[in-house]
């Protein structure tokens, strides 16, 4: 017999309430802990959660970056046209890059540029609107592939020999 199907309605509500705890708990670990970049925005583009990967990433603390806009990530060209984007998803439910992963480029605090893998989700809670991106960082794969087609170029220029 399962702990959780107890009849009592006092020992139901309080399991109800270690359960929700066990799963927030389980979640904020996850969060903390996953290899990949996790934030958070809502649809203002404000930036209300920033994991530690994200923070590698970015090269930007949690504090610094909470209530920011997300175009501060982003490369100016994308970053002019997103609040767009938002609003023209809200507005037509036409998802674009929601539930589409897509390599782009994220910007660093010097300005400079890297190449990442962006997958986008969206939820609610408390009846509004949010997005999640999952980043991963994507420059070691990037000069690796480089690597290898430099070295096959100069293998077909030997061979030609």
């Amino acid at each position: 017999m399962s702990v959780f199907s107890e009849k009592s309605s006092t020992r139901t509500g309080w399991l109800a309430k270690v359960r929700l705890m066990y799963e927030q708990s389980q979640l904020r670990a996850l969060i903390e802990t996953a290899v990949d970049g996790v934030l958070s925005i809502d649809t203002g583009g404000r930036i209300s959660l920033f994991n530690p990967a994200a923070e590698r990433i970015f090269q930007r603390s949690a504090e610094d970056m909470l209530g920011q806009p997300v175009e501060l990530l982003m490369p100016t060209h994308h970053a002019s046209n997103h609040s767009g984007y938002i609003e023209r998803y809200v507005q037509t439910g036409e998802a674009r890059i929601i539930g589409i992963g897509r390599q782009v480029q994220g910007q660093l605090p010097g300005g400079s540029l890297f190449p990442m893998h962006l997958s986008v989700g969206e939820f609610m809670d408390a009846g509004e609107r949010y997005f999640v991106g999952i980043i991963r960082d994507l420059t070691e794969e990037t000069a690796a592939q480089r690597r290898a087609q430099d070295l096959q170029a100069q293998l077909e220029l030997i061979g030609r020999h």
